[in-house]
């Protein structure tokens, strides 16, 4: 390195740490005038309102206001010099950085295909996701219309006089790094192999090679550690492109899979190269067999759908018989306007989050591509939802994507979206730098913050937190650390959140009858909402209990049946095994243990909420807002267990950074900022790959209790205004069984 470039290596480093002493100090100015702002404007708010009590202070008050809106005024005007000295810094920073410097446009690199082709396999949606992801090292996947044709051919020779036989066929290419090696892999299901003449992998194999135009030249010898497969070479004739070839044949369940390595040169491929697609290839085929679908749509998920809408109607139709049908449009009328502030946040971290996924990693980093650029989870949830509208596609879902843990309601929501825009492109699995059906599952996934948004705002109003805190800090908060869950495709965790918080509110109010709904419905999209039952249970009359417990049990039940039904075994052992992934070092120290961990760590925090709520029974406040305060800190420690699992992904602990400032709401104003400061800190370290390492992981936790500390339900700073649970809400200490009540009444004089 010469000495004028060390120089502006130094320069740019400096010019790095200059732009983030200035983005601190600025963060710091802004943070002071936001608290000198609020309050000054809680000050005046009485006066505004004409809520005080005392006249002669609402009279001096008056006499004062002018002097104070000047002095506000200059405030704002202060906060918005800090604003713009805050983005002034950010984006020297972003520019100076090497980290994050801004890329020519000229440099970024563009789609190309291979290897961003998007879609790779063709032929039968339900035996497509059976193909193997990625086949090794080296191996560029070509696009599904390079072989779209082959599978055309090969459907039509399978088809001639076989009719009767039910069978899929699927196939994809690859070409190797140099060009000089490409790969083919097809697999034919069917209940009758031997009846389309391709239960023997041996004949499998010669009919490959002929197939090919080429002839066998050597024997078929087995591969160690794939059963019944065989492998041989096969010679092409000297004006084919491709000089030789390796096959591949095996026979796994009701699924004839085969594999065709062809060379360019003399020198066929790697033989351990050749096994390792093979392997990967075994392993991507459940050992039962897949399901043999046929065109159509799935009428059992058509018939989930119908039940799910009665169920929708019937309610509809007894609130209009009790209410009139004017008091539906009243009531959504009256929410919106009470939800405003959660509506607007919502509009707006749906924006800045699809905002972020589509421009920060692009324009900002250099990368040239989404967020969303690869196959993940997110893109993975999207395919699932569409195969499953096919014929059998619903009852074999657990086959279809193992990497489902929980019901697939979410799944059953998005599926007809998911369909009819199946033709857009999105990684699957072959990454796609600008996928354009981001476009429309973004803002699908995203919406589902709206819910827990505007349950967080009603949890703000039964705590009587209804000034600019409410509005501004806290709900900005949730919008912050609730979006990386949508992002990492989980859009379930975040209705189950929202209906989650709906249904302890409810159990709050005495509403036994909401609960049972709202805790169905949260059970329904993530198990793990079990943690709310004892919860919501100790907090209503124990005759209350059956009508609220049948509604828990129905509605997980109704989308289960189906996958219950058809594949048992496969359904019961994912949900109950929880298979735990690497997931790029996303681990904590527990990975170490039994490979089953993960399930015995989500039943203990399940558990653990059985004596957390017998104990927040005993020490619950007689004030209602007390009350809902606890109540609301121990469902967010509940959640902030997920700590201990061995797979830690950044979003697993998002329900706890949103509902710990909304804790701390009621406290003084250094606690709320500071709770808020906390979680979005933690939001953008978690981050980090924690590897296992006890250092990090201790750190979190050490970080988690702190958050928690600050949220602690302690001494409220907020005025006791109107009351602010619902008409005919019963207080949490007057509620219980009958013979405390009597024990509490007064005697009766004789």
């Amino acid at each position: 390195m010469t000495r004028s470039a060390k120089r502006d290596e130094s320069r740019d480093e400096w010019t790095c740490v200059r732009s983030v002493v200035v983005l601190v100090r600025s963060v710091v100015v802004l943070v002071r005038s936001v608290v000198v702002l609020v309050r000054r404007f809680e000050d005046r708010l009485p006066a505004m309102i004409g809520e005080h009590r005392d006249a002669r202070a609402l009279n001096r008050r008056s006499h004062t206001h002018r002097s104070r809106f000047h002095r506000s005024r200059s405030s704002w005007l202060e906060v918005a010099g800090c604003l713009a000295l805050v983005a002034t810094a950010w984006v020297q920073l972003a520019s100076s950085s090497p980290a994050v410097a801004l890329a020519p446009r000229d440099s970024a690199p563009t789609q190309s295909c291979p290897p961003d082709c998007g879609k790779v396999a063709a032929g039968d949606p339900l035996l497509v996701p059976y193909i193997a992801v990625n086949p090794g090292l080296g191996w560029l996947a070509l696009p599904s219309s390079d072989v779209s044709p082959y599978v055309t051919d090969l459907d039509h020779n399978l088809a001639r006089g076989r009719t009767k036989v039910g069978f899929n066929v699927a196939a994809a290419k690859w070409t190797w790094s140099n060009g000089k090696f490409g790969l083919l892999i097809v697999l034919v299901s069917s209940p009758r192999l031997r009846a389309i003449g391709l239960s023997d992998p041996a004949e499998n194999a010669q009919d490959l090679c002929g197939a090919s135009r080429g002839e066998p030249a050597s024997q078929l010898v087995a591969l160690k550690g794939i059963p019944g497969s065989v492998s041989g070479l096969c010679a092409f004739k000297q004006k084919s492109a491709f000089r030789g070839a390796t096959v591949v044949s095996f026979v796994r369940g009701n699924v004839a899979a085969l594999l065709e390595v062809d060379s360019a040169s003399d020198t066929p491929m790697s033989p351990t190269t050749t096994k390792i697609a093979a392997e990967q290839q075994y392993l991507s085929i459940p050992s039962r067999g897949v399901y043999v679908s046929s065109d159509g749509i799935d009428w059992w998920l058509l018939l989930l759908w119908l039940v799910l809408l009665a169920i929708i109607g019937t309610g509809l139709t007894i609130h209009i018989r009790r209410h009139g049908w004017r008091s539906v449009l009243s009531d959504t009328a009256g929410a919106l306007r009470r939800r405003g502030p959660a509506l607007a946040v919502s509009i707006l971290a749906i924006g800045g989050a699809m905002a972020f996924s589509m421009l920060d990693f692009s324009v900002l980093h250099g990368v040239g591509e989404w967020y969303e650029a690869g196959f993940n989870d997110f893109w993975r949830a999207w395919a699932t939802s569409a195969d499953m509208t096919y014929s059998g596609g619903f009852g074999h879902i657990y086959l279809l994507n193992d990497a489902l843990e929980t019901a697939p309601t979410w799944l059953v929501l998005i599926a007809p979206v998911s369909r009819t825009a199946f033709g857009l492109s999105f990684p699957y699995p072959s990454a796609v730098p600008y996928p354009s059906a981001f476009w429309v599952a973004g803002p699908m996934f995203l919406a589902a913050m709206a819910l827990p948004i505007y349950a967080g705002d009603r949890w703000l109003e039964a705590m009587g937190v209804t000034d600019l805190r409410r509005r501004i800090t806290v709900l900005c908060t949730m919008g912050i650390t609730l979006p990386p869950i949508a992002l990492f495709g989980h859009s379930e965790d975040l209705l189950a959140l929202g209906a989650v918080l709906y249904g302890l509110i409810a159990a709050l109010e005495g509403r036994h009858r909401a609960v049972g709904w709202w805790l169905g419905v949260a059970l329904a999209f993530q198990f793990l909402a079990f943690l709310a039952v004892p919860i919501a249970l100790v907090l209503l009359k124990r005759r209350q209990w059956l009508a609220a417990i049948l509604p828990m049990i129905l509605l997980p039940a109704l989308v289960l049946a189906i996958p219950v039904a058809f594949e048992p075994t496969a359904t019961l052992r994912q949900l109950l095994h929880q298979q735990v992934f690497y997931d790029l070092g996303y681990i904590s120290p527990t990975w170490s243990l039994a490979p089953g961990v993960g399930a015995f760590v989500r039943l203990f925090v399940a558990l653990v909420a059985i004596p957390a709520a017998l104990v927040l029974r005993r020490l619950l406040p007689e004030d209602h807002r007390n009350a809902t305060n606890a109540v609301l800190w121990t469902v967010a420690v509940l959640f902030a267990l997920r700590v201990l699992e061995p797979e830690l992904l950044p979003y697993f602990l998002a329900p706890t950074l949103a509902l710990l400032p909304l804790s701390a709401s009621r406290g003084a104003w250094w606690r709320l900022i500071g709770a808020c400061v906390v979680a979005v800190w933690l939001n953008w370290w978690l981050h980090v790959a924690v590897q296992g390492r006890w250092s990090l992981w201790l750190l979190l936790i050490a970080q988690l209790g702190a958050l928690a500390l600050l949220g602690w339900p302690g001494a409220s700073r907020v005025p006791r205004a109107a009351p602010a649970l619902r008409k005919g809400a019963i207080p949490a200490k007057a509620r219980g069984s009958a013979s405390s009540r009597r024990k509490r009444a007064p005697a009766r004089l004789s």
